[in-house]
């Protein structure tokens, strides 16, 4: 057969086939209707297994042969059987879809848009404009047929109408009224079936027309064109060939897998119960679905760290503000049990009762079952258990379990989700070192530590429920692949972006269940991006240094000024390609200023919203889901929207040719984005296409329900009562246009006279008081008014309430801008007719006023808006006026600060400074002016009293032979610009102080800058012109949260110039500095100063006593501070060492006693004395150990009772010293209770 047909003739073959259609055809009209049904079955099945196992290539071919044959059909036959088919085909597609349900129609229209899409996309030019062609045809026929149907009807009805007489007019018009009158009337359901029935044939449905000539078709709305389908970007049918992710066309190809380059391991599938609990459709499913977060909460093993934001009422979506970080504690309680400890109860009914304890309203069944599971299959809660039961009974009081921060088992693979095995938490003992980012935690300890975000078991240890079996989060040891051959690419990490980029899209055949977490889906998703962020920012500090952070119109305004551009910034900062950051933020803002200033404002400005309901948004929810469970569903959607939105106004033009557009992207506060988007166009919007647009009405619901219904749907406000808020200064200018003597008084005088009715809204004459003279009826109280204050900001408030405390009787307010019966357009200009505005007096009068209830900050602030924006005559006068008013706070501190030998004038001095150091900073972060340039300065780091410098050299003389050695050395260095590093060690009472002011003095006498900074602000106020090294080189506060801490110092402010020409560095109680600090102020030197030798090539001297009090770190061991101390930085190889060994103290003081006490202070410093149980033991001859606390205050300071009736000089003797502060505030509080004597409150 195969052969013969091979051999046949194309005649052959065409006779051959049609003698077999026409069997066919004979035999099919004699069969019965039951034959025909299974034939047809038998065949559909035969042809659904065919095409089941045809290829990709064999299905185009077969649809591209049936389109050809189709095609080629079509073209052949006649009209007749044209229509005929067309109206079988009608009657069929009508009855099947009368059968449809809501979801079958819906998912029909769907795939009717999807399929009209993808046929668009593949047509040809020519094709598109012959679809376009008989689309306007078919549009310009309809348009025909219904404006030659209008006017037959109005033909019709007119000629209906001329031959009626009046009887059957009024007859005619009465049926009418009674018709409408019953249509109105409320019906039953079944009436309302029976009328949609009989009148559904009767309705005019216009035929959909499609969107053809989009030009400027923006003014010209069109209720017969279907608009949304522009906007539709279909279903995600996309398909990676990499990763096989889903995607929407138009979609990037690399936001998946990075084409390919990002490879990792498949979910493993969650266990019973979570499984049920997840996809299950019972009660206890959505209970647990609805409360997912708490129940996340009671089984997390570390402590989620961020400041979160909550709007009051609805609020779907999860927000913090600040950092983001996982706190995780030792394995044992010290007290109740939180978090992993919890793991650790012998007993699992215990254990959910604490969970239940620490979060409420659980169900306990679902609690046992989950508990459970975590138990059974999750590695790290085995690991812990396992790790504690090896150590028990052990000789060693304390051990380290630790969780390597990327090793892994030897067969691991190098993807994501490799669970860790039993044996990857170690036992250490405590001395052993670990990686800075291992967990490291302990059996028992108070102090939490922080999980780097780049640890494996980061995500784990947060989300158990997410990731029950343990599952590896991003890490270091996680690299790219080669696309083509599947080789790890050693060279090349995967970042924190692409693996959770990958980590979160949906599969083809991949099971992924992250999705179905609801809210704690949406937690991850915040938390993972915060790592992303985190790691960025990270790269950027270690990455670039060479960027500069300023703002761009300062380092336009340092280049204008023939600056070095390289003066500009900080050393660390974040650059324009990091979204949000200030020079990105700058950069875009530079842009629309540029856009402004070449065509003038924008022409339209656009907010483009999310619709929670949009089709692709719905269609791809899971069950039982809504938009705000699915937040990377509604982001995705949105993006591709905006982007299809900015094609129709820039590229389709249907407002016009666009010049340049621009837009941003915004959250609302309850999680959906939006846009505002700006255009300028070629051709300027004239105002008369805007009003054919625009108009207040609600759309036809016959000839545009579409718009009907949106409009109808979003309406939330049904109606509006014009009546506007009756407030006092109304109910003020309507009494002086009643009353006579109520237009002689000022708005604050008012009070005395009146009272206000607040429920009318005016003001009544009082009824008790003094009468006043030749005003029968009108009485006088005691009453005060007073006008709200109003900030010089607001500028025409300001000037409003400057009118009202000097007009009389104002009856309006066109009457407080009229002068000299000319009305003013606004009250500035109305203030400056009156000559209100030619001096000072009225800021002389603000100022008055807001010293008796401002505290000094509010003071500054205001008189730097005055500088800054109100054109002062005489500023100066003003400063002298109120200076101690602004500086009072300053002078406070000082005061509290200073030794009482201090005089009063060094007291105002130092206060007055610091008062316009702040000022200064006001002015320059309103205005951008330094005050120098508004109003001269004062005293800085680079002028220095005299008198007080004289004072200081007449001491030179006086230094021992010890301290002359070293103030040569220093001075030295300083004289040959060495920038030499010395460490002075000096015990207590060895004359460090007295040598520093001379070395302080000394360089400041030759007009050079000296700094003095300490580590407290006590040891600061020791040293001429000392401040705090925090102040001085703004240290972060907290210094040990960050590997790098910066300096927040920018190179061309005043504080960077007093830097770069600093001589000598004198840093007191440096032993009590974290050495991340002193490295940070190393790295700050070296960039302001352009000079890579260490601490910038500057001279520093650095004082201090190690015996002393150590850094202190916050719930630290004595090894975490021996890390901390400036020994083990690495700056301490380059230090030289010099010492005053001499104590000055004991030997000018007189007492016999005094060098032995000296001497054994050293020796307990440097631990000489002899140790019992790790605790120092003191000699007899030097202390005396009292049993409680009770018996301590009662040696030193004797009968409470009495203390009222000491002498200060008595009191001055005696001190209890205490190494914490809770210690020093429990023996105030325990004497304070005992002494009598009322109490005493200050302020």
């Amino acid at each position: 057969m195969r052969l013969s047909r091979r051999a046949e003739s194309q005649p052959a073959r065409e006779e051959r086939l049609e003698k077999s259609r026409t069997r066919d055809r004979l035999s099919r009209s004699q069969a019965s209707s039951e034959y025909r049904d299974v034939r047809l079955a038998v065949s559909r099945a035969r042809v659904a297994r065919s095409r089941a196992l045809e290829s990709d290539e064999h299905r185009n071919a077969r649809q591209e042969a049936d389109r050809a044959r189709t095609a080629e059909a079509r073209s052949l036959e006649s009209n007749e059987v044209r229509n005929a088919r067309l109206a079988k085909n009608c009657s069929r597609n009508t009855e099947a879809r009368s059968f449809e349900s809501n979801e079958e129609r819906d998912s029909r229209l769907t795939a009717d848009r999807v399929r009209h899409c993808l046929m668009r996309s593949l047509e040809s030019a020519e094709q598109h404009e012959q679809r376009l062609s008989s689309a306007r045809q078919r549009y310009h026929d309809i348009q025909d047929k219904v404006a030659a149907y209008s006017s037959q009807e109005r033909n019709r009805i007119q000629e209906i109408r001329q031959d009626l007489t009046n009887e059957q007019r009024d007859e005619q018009l009465e049926s009418d009224r009674l018709r409408h009158a019953v249509q109105t009337l409320p019906v039953s359901d079944d009436e309302s079936i029976v009328y949609e029935n009989s009148d559904a044939s009767m309705v005019f449905e216009p035929e959909e027309l499609p969107w053809i000539s989009k030009e400027r078709s923006g003014f010209c709305y069109n209720p017969y064109i279907l608009y949304s389908n522009e906007t539709f970007v279909g279903s995600m049918s996309e398909v990676c060939p990499h990763c096989r992710a889903f995607k929407w066309k138009g979609e990037s190809k690399g936001m998946c897998c990075s084409d390919g380059k990002v490879r990792l391991e498949p979910f493993l599938q969650p266990q019973q119960p979570l499984k049920s609990l997840l996809y299950g459709d019972h009660p206890e499913s959505r209970h647990f679905l609805k409360s997912i977060r708490a129940y996340n909460s009671a089984f997390q093993m570390t402590s989620f760290g961020a400041k979160q934001v909550s709007e009051p009422g609805f609020m779907p979506t999860f927000k913090v503000q600040g950092q983001v970080y996982h706190l995780i504690g030792s394995l044992l309680p010290e007290d109740s049990p939180q978090f992993l400890q919890i793991y650790f109860i012998s007993n699992y009914q215990e254990q959910a009762n604490v969970r239940q304890q620490h979060v409420p309203n659980l169900n306990s069944e679902i609690v046992r079952e989950l508990q459970t599971m975590l138990h059974t299959v999750n590695p790290y809660v085995a690991s812990f258990k396992s790790a504690l039961e090896s150590v028990r009974g052990s000789d060693h009081g304390n051990y380290k379990f630790v969780i390597n921060a990327d090793r892994r088992p030897a067969a691991g693979h190098l993807g994501r989700y490799n669970a860790p095995s039993t044996n990857e938490v170690a036992v250490l003992l405590v001395d052993q070192e670990c990686d800075k980012r291992d967990v490291v935690l302990r059996s028992r300890e108070n102090r939490l530590q922080r999980i780097s975000e780049t640890h494996r078991a980061y995500d784990a240890l947060q989300y158990p429920l997410m990731f029950c079996h343990g599952e590896d989060g991003y890490n270091f040891a996680i690299h790219n692949v080669d696309p083509h051959t599947g080789a790890p690419n050693h060279n090349k990490k995967t970042s924190a972006l692409q693996f959770y980029s990958y980590m979160i899209q949906l599969r083809q055949n991949e099971h992924i269940y992250l999705h179905r977490f609801k809210g704690l889906f949406s937690q991850f998703l915040v938390d993972m991006y915060a790592k992303i962020e985190t790691e960025r920012l990270v790269f950027i500090r270690t990455n670039q240094r060479k960027l500069r952070a300023e703002n761009y119109v300062d380092l336009r305004d340092a280049i204008q000024r023939d600056s070095n551009a390289d003066d500009v910034g900080r050393m660390v900062i974040l650059p324009s390609t990091f979204t949000g950051g200030p020079r990105y933020m700058h950069e875009r803002t530079q842009d629309a200023f540029c856009y402004v200033r070449k065509f003038g404002g924008a022409d339209l400005f656009i907010t483009f919203t999310t619709n929670p309901k949009w089709p692709e948004i719905v269609n791809e929810l899971l069950p039982d889901q809504v938009p705000s469970d699915r937040h990377d569903l509604v982001s995705r959607v949105f993006h591709l929207k905006q982007k299809r939105l900015i094609d129709l106004l820039t590229k389709d033009r249907v407002f016009g040719s666009v010049r340049c557009f621009m837009y941003s992207i915004e959250w609302q506060k309850r999680g959906l984005p939006h846009s505002h988007n700006l255009l300028w166009f070629e051709e300027k919007i004239r105002p008369d296409l805007i009003d054919q647009v625009i108009s207040a009405e609600l759309p036809n619901p016959d000839s545009d329900p579409a718009l009907y219904d949106i409009v109808k749907t979003n309406q939330n406000v049904q109606e509006r009562i014009d009546n506007p808020r009756q407030t006092t200064l109304l109910a003020f200018f309507k009494l002086c246009q009643e009353c006579d003597f109520a237009k002689s008084l000022l708005y604050d005088e008012v009070p005395s006279y009146y009272t206000y009715d607040k429920q009318r809204g005016v003001f009544n004459r009082r009824r008790r008081g003094q009468p006043v003279d030749g005003v029968p009826g009108v009485y006088k109280d005691q009453a005060l008014g007073r006008v709200y204050t109003v900030h010089p900001n607001n500028s025409e408030c300001y000037y409003l309430r400057l009118l009202l405390l000097t007009v009389r009787g104002p009856t309006s307010f066109p009457f407080l801008r009229t002068v000299d019966g000319v009305e003013h357009p606004t009250f500035h200009a109305a203030c400056k007719a009156r000559h209100l505005l030619d001096d000072d007096n009225n800021w002389d009068e603000t100022l008055a006023e807001a010293v008796v209830s401002d505290s000094p900050s509010r003071l500054r602030h205001l008189f730097a808006v005055m500088l800054v924006f109100c054109g002062l005559s005489n500023p100066l006068e003003l400063w002298e006026k109120y200076q101690r008013h602004f500086s009072e706070d300053f002078l406070h501190a000082v005061r509290n600060n200073e030794p009482l030998n201090s005089s009063v004038h060094d007291y105002d001095e130092r206060a007055v400074n610091n008062c316009l150091n702040a000022l200064q900073h006001v002015v320059i972060t309103i205005g951008g002016n330094s005050l120098s340039q508004l109003w001269p300065s004062n005293s800085t780091e680079t002028n220095y009293s005299e008198t007080a410098m004289a004072f200081i050299n007449d001491n030179l003389h006086k230094l021992t032979y010890e301290q002359k050695v070293i103030y040569e050395k220093i001075i030295r260095s300083v004289e040959m610009q060495l920038g030499e590093i010395f460490f002075l060690d000096a015990p207590g009472g060895t004359g460090k102080t007295f040598l520093t002011s001379n070395l302080l003095a000394e360089v400041r006498r030759h007009g050079k800058i000296a700094l003095a900074v300490a580590s407290s602000g006590i040891a600061a106020t020791l040293l001429p012109g000392g401040k705090t090294a925090h102040t001085t080189f703004k240290i972060p506060i907290d210094v040990d949260s960050s590997d790098q801490p910066v300096c927040s110092v920018s190179r061309n402010s005043d504080k960077a110039k007093v830097i770069q020409d600093c001589s000598l560095i004198v840093w007191d109680e440096c032993t009590m500095a974290h050495n991340k600090a002193i490295e940070s102020v190393n790295r700050m030197l070296q960039d302001i100063r352009r000079n890579n030798s260490h601490m910038g090539g500057v001279t520093i001297l650095f004082c201090g006593d190690f015996r002393q009090t150590l850094p202190v770190v916050t719930r630290g061991t004595r090894a975490d501070e021996v890390n901390a101390c400036l020994k083990r930085s690495v700056l301490w190889p380059f230090v030289q060492k010099l010492n005053l060994t001499q104590n000055m103290r004991a030997h000018l003081g007189g007492h016999e006693r005094a060098q032995e006490f000296s001497d054994v202070l050293l020796r307990v410093g440097e631990g000489r004395l002899p140790q019992i149980d790790g605790l120092v033991h003191l000699p007899d001859s030097l202390c005396k150990i009292v049993p409680s606390i009770d018996e301590l205050i009662c040696r030193v300071y004797g009968d409470l009772s009495l203390m009222q009736r000491r002498e200060n000089s008595w009191m001055c003797e005696r001190a209890i010293l205490c190494p914490k502060n809770e210690q020093a505030a429990s023996i105030n509080k325990k004497m304070l209770n005992a002494i009598g004597g009322d109490e005493v409150v200050s302020s």
